[in-house]
């Protein structure tokens, strides 16, 4: 407890410094995307570009396990959309079921609808069959 007249008696200089972690919601954007058969695809878009990358996870593994590489691609110049496949995350299928490629092709018209001129995709495991 600070007693009353503490800081004008005490001669002393605090200087209070908060250490607050950084927002991951800061550094990307979730959106939200539909495909071609209705299913609903949600990703983290980080930064903007005409060149632009999707990252599709393994069967283990969602959008967030991309945060890493995807703020350096970001700080790279590039634009990146790290994607849920359906029945990840809040993705929803469509009426193909899991044909996780139509996911891919959506995040593709996805990104060039947000000024993307190039499009590369980076898959793993799943992801990479997708890809």
């Amino acid at each position: 407890m600070i007693k009353k007249g503490f800081w004008k008696s005490s001669g002393a200089l605090f200087l209070l410094i908060l250490m607050i972690e950084p927002s991951h919601a800061s550094e990307f954007r979730e959106v939200a995307f539909e495909t071609d058969d209705g299913g609903t695809i949600f990703g983290n878009l980080y930064g903007e570009g005409s060149h632009a990358v999707v990252l599709a996870h393994g069967r283990a593994f969602n959008k967030e396990s991309w945060q890493e590489q995807a703020l350096e691609m970001r700080n790279q110049g590039l634009q990146v959309l790290a994607i849920d496949f359906r029945g990840y995350g809040k993705s929803k299928p469509g009426k193909k079921g899991k044909t996780l490629e139509l996911d891919v092709l959506a995040a593709i018209d996805y990104l060039k609808g947000e000024g993307a001129e190039r499009v590369s995709l980076l898959g793993a495991s799943m992801g990479g069959g997708a890809v």
